[in-house]
């Protein structure tokens, strides 16, 4: 039941946030109207007006996305860019330059609007969640909430750090199978939500292969993008190959909870990088 929950919040998260990219839309023709009778001063506020209503639909858009990380995450630090408050800011302003700028109330009444359009953003997406979650660290792991959640935030960077390299790869094949280690390190270090005993292992997990891999990436995307030879494609493919089995024995050993045969695994791959020359 908890599971359905969260899929129909999900939902819900992902789907409110379209209206404010349509509601706009009549702005467009107003722009065009105003600009073809000449009207230069009306003209620029329905403009002005449209593109700060698309900006907070994207910043609203981008938060509740976050939100919905958040929500179905178990240990997860709080967004720390305030997203839908800095929506709701651009709506509000839009609104206020609609009316007085596109429509040609009054400054003062102009304020109204301007109102309705932030009360009504903070009812209908509120505001971005603040606090930590911490799950449930029970005593005797011997760790705090506070290393637990370091743990993952420093992942999740490597992990970003590695998609944003493979975003500069001209081979979709090296792309789609970076796409696969990064799901499986997600997994692995998600499971640390799960049973937080599994922080030493994943600290080694994340300063081994996570840093050895990021290291890979950002190199062989710089060599690309000097060079633009693809003389290293070869290693580059055998060393993605032993990454992705590594990885997905990573992910058994540490269900599993096998703690020598994942250190025995993790030296092999230690040894491979250094051969590379990138630890």
């Amino acid at each position: 039941m908890a599971v359905h929950r969260v899929q129909r919040k999900s939902i819900r998260l992902l789907t409110r946030g379209v209206l404010l990219w349509i509601l706009p839309l009549p702005l467009i023709p107003a722009f065009f109207i105003t600009l073809l009778r000449g009207d230069l001063h009306r003209a620029l506020g329905n403009l002005l007006a449209l593109v700060l209503f698309w900006t907070g639909a994207l910043f609203i858009r981008k938060g509740l996305k976050r939100e919905l990380e958040y929500v179905e995450r178990r240990m997860t630090k709080a967004p720390r860019k305030p997203r839908k408050i800095y929506g709701t800011l651009a709506v509000t302003l839009g609104a206020f330059i609609c009316s007085w700028l596109g429509i040609g109330h009054s400054l003062l009444f102009s304020l109204f609007p301007a109102a309705l359009a932030c009360i009504g953003c903070w009812l209908a997406y509120g505001f971005d969640p603040r606090h930590d979650k911490v799950g449930d660290v029970k005593d005797g792991f011997g760790y705090t909430s506070e290393e637990i959640l370091a743990a993952i935030e420093s992942a999740e960077q490597k992990i970003a750090a590695i998609e944003e390299s493979a975003r500069g790869f001209s081979n979709q094949e090296f792309v789609s199978r970076l796409q696969k280690i990064t799901t499986l390190a997600r997994r692995i270090v998600h499971g640390l939500e799960e049973d937080p005993r599994d922080l030493r292992k994943i600290r080694k997990f994340i300063n081994v292969y996570l840093d050895g891999v990021e290291k890979v990436t950002t190199g062989y995307a710089e060599t690309m993008h000097k060079t633009g030879s693809d003389a290293l494609e070869p290693r580059f493919s055998k060393l993605l190959d032993t990454i992705e089995e590594v990885f997905a024995e990573q992910e058994k050993k540490l269900m599993a909870n096998d703690i020598l045969d994942l250190d025995i695994q993790m030296e092999v791959l230690m040894k491979q990088l250094h051969h590379e020359g990138v630890l």
